[in-house]
């Protein structure tokens, strides 16, 4: 939806419901590796696809230190760097891909 126009109600939500859910899963970061424990999976996988446009975005998730932990390690597996080094690495190919 890149050059649309910002739906300012949808990111007001969106903003609200990482508010309200973020500190409940940093917490169960701070206890385990992964989201439903100590088992990678799909749980894991869903998140971090909903995080990784958080800076391209203007998403702050400093403040979640397990999260940004448990993220950053996930950046470092090889089922992400087979893909991609970053979120911006694919908005930067779509972009010069969309002009074509």
């Amino acid at each position: 939806m890149m050059g649309m126009e910002v739906d300012e109600l949808s990111k007001k939500d969106g903003i609200r419901f990482y508010a309200r859910f973020l500190p409940i899963v940093d917490a169960q970061l701070g206890k385990n590796e992964y989201l439903s424990g100590e088992a990678f999976s799909l749980a894991d996988i869903t998140l971090l696809a909903m995080l990784d446009p958080s800076e391209a975005s203007g998403l702050d998730i400093s403040p979640y230190k397990n999260v940004v932990k448990w993220r950053n390690a996930l950046k470092q597996k090889s089922f992400y760097t087979k893909s991609f080094t970053t979120f911006d690495d694919v908005l930067t190919g779509f972009m010069s891909g969309a002009g074509k």
